[in-house]
């Protein structure tokens, strides 16, 4: 099972914002750090490329909104 670890303010193309939400991988051993996933508010997998994120799916690039992320 899956741990929520944060929730990422992000915006679409279209300026709209959605929450990305990001999980820890399963697994973990004491002092080594777990993969990261995430997902859409909506449930679609969404991909890291540097700064920014990446819809499978769709091919759809998101942007953090800077200064907004919330811990969770």
């Amino acid at each position: 099972m899956n741990s929520h670890f944060r929730t990422i303010p992000v915006l679409d193309g279209n300026g709209d914002q959605l929450s990305l939400y990001e999980f820890l991988e399963p697994g973990a051993v004491f002092g080594l750090v777990r993969r990261r996933r995430y997902r859409l508010c909506t449930g679609e997998l969404v991909v890291r490329k540097g700064s920014d994120f990446v819809v499978v799916s769709t091919g759809e690039k998101l942007r953090r909104i800077p200064n907004a992320d919330s811990d969770r």
